[in-house]
């Protein structure tokens, strides 16, 4: 959960706080999570026209699904005590922060030690009923820890998916045309 204007969440009471900054406790608002651009404030807006005020409040907590991101040795560190905190819905981690933070950004035994620490995180997610979140840049790795226990899949990069299917599609189209100048050189009559 750490980055730009979020903070890291490192311990269980860190955890707590994040739960209640992100839900704005239990008779609060949760447009702060969300934003103006979500589109869920004016919701909220139009659910106070039908609902009490703090009954739309419980009902919009209660659709908040809350992942909460390891990046960090200190958060590995108190794993089990995070998850344990009521409230979280799913955890993960942020490979790049995380190798960074590990010191192996970078160097050959990135993937490894990333991986580590995917299957740490999915072992005790699994101790504490959490569903696990991964990060993927293949549809390999996203079949790797769907296979593992993940389940939910997020695909790191949309400009990687189109890449593979034009390299994909350019590969069977030269091929077909590989096949057509093989074809045309024992025929030459044939064009």
């Amino acid at each position: 959960m750490a980055g730009k204007g979020k903070p890291a969440v490192v311990g269980a009471r860190c955890a707590e706080d994040a739960l209640l900054a992100q839900t704005g406790g239990t008779e609060k608002s949760v447009s702060c999570l969300f934003g103006l651009a979500s589109g869920l404030l004016p919701m909220l807006q139009d659910a106070r026209n039908w609902l009490p005020v703090g009954e739309t409040q419980r009902f919009l907590n209660a659709q908040m699904h809350l992942a909460i991101m390891f990046e960090s040795q200190q958060a590995f560190d108190n794993i089990d005590a995070i998850m344990s905190v009521p409230g979280i819905h799913a955890v993960t981690l942020g490979p790049s922060d995380l190798a960074q933070e590990l010191g192996v950004l970078g160097t050959p035994d990135q993937g490894k030690v990333i991986d580590e620490y995917r299957t740490r995180l999915i072992e005790a997610a699994a101790r504490h009923g959490k569903d696990v979140s991964m990060l993927v840049g293949s549809i390999e790795q996203g079949e790797q820890w769907i296979r593992a226990g993940a389940k939910i899949i997020c695909y790191s990069s949309e400009v990687e998916i189109l890449r593979r299917g034009i390299m994909d599609a350019a590969k069977r189209l030269h091929a077909v045309s590989r096949q057509v100048e093989a074809l045309s050189k024992k025929n030459p009559l044939r064009t």
